[in-house]
Formats: C-alpha cells, structure tokens, sequence
C-alpha cells in the first residue's frame, strides 16, 4: 500500500522514523528525501505521488499547523484527492506528532496521536482498514528485527528501556543513544509516554538531521498578514513579444530583457473575499462586497478600484511591518514587470506553465461557467515557475504602473501614483478569451473602474521611489 507522508521540514527527523518504521512493517511509504530521484522536478512529482497514494499521512505539530510554504500546497493536494474518494474511505489520516490543534479545514477526520501509547497501532489499524477496502488482503508482515547495536556505554541505557511492558512515562528526562534513535516508538524530551520500546543504535552514526535534510522547498515562502508569499529571485527575464508571435499585440511588442536588481515576494494567489473583508471590518473602509461572499470566501476580490487597493496596501503595511523585517520594503501592488517575472519565469513561457495553452490549468472563457473560481483550484497545474498560482484567468489583476508604450523602462515616470492616465491590468478572467491569458498580454483600465471581473494581489518589495 502507498503512503504519503505530508510534513514540514521542520519535522523531517520524526517523519523520517515513521518512514522506517513503516518500511519495516513492510509498507510503502514515500518520503521526498528518500524516494525524490536526482534529476526530478518535485512541484510536479509530489502532486502525482499524493494522487497515486492509497493514503496520505498528513503529519502534524505546533511548528507545522501555520508553517507557510509548500506543505500547505501538500495538504491542498490532499483535500482534492480526498474529495475524490468513495464515502467513508480511510484516505486522509491527521497525525499528530506532539499535542496540538488540528486545522480546521482536516477537523473532519479523526486524527491519531503518534506520541499515545498506543498511536502507532490506532494507526496501524487504520492502514488494515483502508487495505481491506482496497482488496490488497492481509496487512503485511514485519520482517525480522535486526539485532541492536549498542556501544558499551549505551547497553545499560537500553536494556532499562528494553522490552517494556506497558509502557514507560520518561517525564523529565532526555534519552539518546549516540546520534540516532530508531525504534517501535520514538524517544523524545519530557512528558512523552512510550510502549514496547526497543532502542536500536545505528551502524554509523548519523550526522545532523540539518545537514542531511534535501534543500528547504519551503525556504522560499512566507505568511505575512495571513497572506502567503512566494520569493521571485532577482535576476533577468524576457519581457514582451517577439515581432513574429502571432499571438501577440501590437502593445506586448519589442520583447527584450529587464534585469529586476531586488528579490520581491509575491503573493501566492489573488487577495480574496475573505482577506478583503476582514480589511473592510478593521478598517471601516467603505465598501459593497458581492451578494453572498461569505459562500465564496476564497474567490478572489472583485468589483475593486485600483485606489481600492493602494488602500488595502496601505493598511496591510500597518499588520506586516514587524513580521517581514525587510528594510525598504513594502506591501504594494506589483509593477507591470513584477507582475510578468511572477507569471513566466525568466525565459519568458507564453502561459504559466509553458508555451501550449492548456484549458485545464485556468479559468478563462473557453473553461468557465461565467464565474469565478477558488484561487487554489488550478494549482499547482497551472502554477508559474516560481509557484504563483492562479495568474491565468479567472480576474484581472492590477498592477501599480501607468499604461505606457514599450519599451518598458522601469523609470519614476511609469509608478507615479498621483499621475493621471489608465493603469495596467494582467492576466485575463473568466469572460476573456485563451489569448488574454497569455503572460506578457496587457489591458488597461481607468484607476476609478470596477468590474466582477477585476481584482488584485499584492506584494513585498522595495520601495517605489
């Protein structure tokens, strides 16, 4: 049977013993670390993993429950895929690595606590369930255990916590057999309570977990203000379109290079009815929201002026201000050129995703049913090269910068916020077209318009001087 195992990389040292004891269990687990070959392209390879699993272990702690970043993404994999099974299947099981709070959005399943004494067979019992509904017949056999190896120094240590019976309360003490503890329960720091323990020293020690571990693949995200960001790396990139694309306007054209001297963060998704409203409720900001927006929380804003946003900018500085710690930073709107770097990457995808459109990966007119859709639905699908989501189709999204001619020059001239003219809007919605999906495609809108079919996201980056 295939197990997914969800988790922060924070937690990557339990996880890892999880692995291993499921492994000799005679399971199949899967562990990035382990199973991520040399060479593969993990936003893409971990989405088909969790959709090819039998069961996902989402892996919980007080580190993990509001840690930015991919495992987020991970668990969004795994809603969908829950989704899709048969009522009452065992498909998505919560559990918890230490005491803590289950998310809301998995309270819907029961959860297993890892650390009770009997968390490991509640778990067990839940993976026999789930292969009988599979019909993959009887759960599998151990093999046998390799005999421990303990150093002189070590073997009365191990043999006080050796088959024990009915468990052992370690509260307020510390165990640890050289550099790795691996065992029918984990070992851990004060008030944890183990059962049928048995301390199994490695052949060669280990080194630190840190710097084992795979690279962080959420180093490059984070939550400020209830907002996740996705780092966009400084660096060159193509802007524009080439003179023979002929799915190009005339406005997208020369295409050339801009070189963005600054890492910016971007948000993840469009900013939603739910994020807009609680600026609305703290702010007293006036504001008519869509008829029924609470049902459709995490669809994007609509109906919102470009000064509507410079304003929920201005007070989402006032939340983020002491969580970013970026000097010279600022939450705005992107830049015309932010936008497109965010959207194509460097070496200029036509979509997204690449250079074929894809009706499955945005909701544009040839895909929708006149309305929009949750920011996360086509991700990571349709995701950019950095991980932004949802920045083709579904709303149109303000950009900070006037509508002017290109070439683009990234001057004072184009980020006047008191100049008069229209302002730049990317990225297409639900009642346009395929070809006003594409990245560098621009339209442009008076600062005063609304529509339902015009939103914004933000970003952190330096300041528009």
């Amino acid at each position: 049977m295939r197990i997914f195992l969800c988790h922060s990389s924070a937690d990557k040292p339990v996880v890892r013993e999880l692995y291993q004891r499921l492994r000799a269990d005679g399971f199949t687990p899967w562990l990035d670390e382990e199973d991520l070959l040399p060479g593969q392209d993990w936003q893409r390879e971990i989405p088909h993993v969790v959709r090819q699993a039998d069961v996902v272990i989402v892996c919980l702690s007080k580190g993990s429950i509001n840690k930015a970043g991919y495992v987020q993404k991970e668990i969004r994999f795994a809603l969908d895929a829950a989704d899709e099974q048969p009522e009452n299947a065992i498909f998505l099981i919560p559990l918890k690595l230490e005491e803590c709070e289950v998310p809301e959005r998995l309270s819907r399943w029961q959860w297993v606590n890892l650390f009770s004494p009997n968390g490991y067979e509640r778990l067990m019992r839940a993976l026999q369930v789930r292969i009988t509904d599979l019909g993959l017949g009887s759960s599998p056999t151990p093999p046998p255990a390799s005999p421990a190896l303990q150093s002189t120094a070590d073997t009365a240590l191990a043999q006080q916590f050796s088959n024990v019976s009915g468990g052992v309360n370690l509260a307020g003490q510390q165990v640890s057999i050289g550099k790795d503890v691996i065992g029918r329960d984990k070992i851990v720091q004060a008030g944890m309570y183990i059962e049928h323990a048995t301390i199994i020293q490695s052949m060669s020690p280990l080194q630190d977990a840190q710097a084992t571990a795979q690279p962080d693949k959420e180093a490059n995200a984070q939550t400020w203000g209830g907002i996740e960001f996705v780092r966009i790396p400084a660096g060159k990139f193509l802007m524009g379109s080439t003179d023979d694309n002929k799915l190009a306007a005339n406005d997208e054209k020369p295409q050339f290079t801009i070189d963005l001297a600054y890492d910016y963060w971007m948000a993840r998704y469009p900013v939603t009815n739910e994020q807009f409203a609680r600026f609305v409720e703290e702010t007293g900001y006036r504001f008519s929201p869509e008829k029924n927006w609470k049902k459709t929380g995490d669809h994007p804003v609509v109906n919102v002026t470009w000064h509507d946003a410079l304003k929920y900018c201005s007070w989402m500085n006032t939340l983020v201000a002491s969580e970013t710690q970026l000097m010279k930073a600022r939450v705005r709107l992107p830049t015309e050129a932010e936008w497109e770097k965010a959207a194509r990457g460097e070496k200029g995808n036509e979509w997204p995703w690449g250079n074929v459109f894809d009706l499955n990966k945005c909701n544009s007119r040839v895909s929708s049913n006149g309305v929009s859709t949750p920011v996360s639905r086509y991700s990571p699908y349709g995701d950019s090269p950095y991980g932004v989501a949802d920045l083709a189709g579904n709303v149109w999204e303000w950009c900070h910068s006037l509508y002017q001619p290109y070439p683009y020059k990234p001057d004072k001239s184009r980020e006047d916020e008191a100049a008069s003219g229209t302002r730049v809007l990317r990225g297409g919605s639900f009642v346009y077209d395929q070809g006003s999906t594409r990245c560098p495609f621009r339209l442009n809108d008076f600062p005063g318009t609304r529509h339902e079919y015009i939103g914004f996201r933000v970003v952190v980056a330096p300041m528009l001087s």
